[in-house]
């Protein structure tokens, strides 16, 4: 994730950035609300909805599946950019 704020201009304050636990249940949220068959529909709801809620210049998304026995996990990498203002 990279906050829409400057690290540099954070003054270690987390009301001024992003508070990386309610990103975490955000995220449970939605993937507990979908149906989606695939991960890449996923990955894309959560990034879509993380950049609606929180304070993000832009956000990437990795989900990893372990459904094959002759690998490792199978896995999409998206990034999305929030919209500019």
């Amino acid at each position: 994730m990279w906050p829409k704020r400057q690290f540099d201009n954070l003054e270690d304050d987390i009301s001024l950035t992003v508070n990386y636990a309610e990103v975490s249940r955000a995220a449970r949220e939605v993937v507990q609300s979908q149906s989606a068959r695939l991960i890449e529909t996923l990955a894309a709801a959560i990034a879509d909805d993380l950049l609606k809620h929180f304070p993000l210049a832009a956000v990437e998304i990795e989900l990893r599946k372990y459904v094959l026995p002759d690998a490792a996990h199978v896995s999409v990498l998206i990034r999305r950019e929030a919209a500019e203002r």
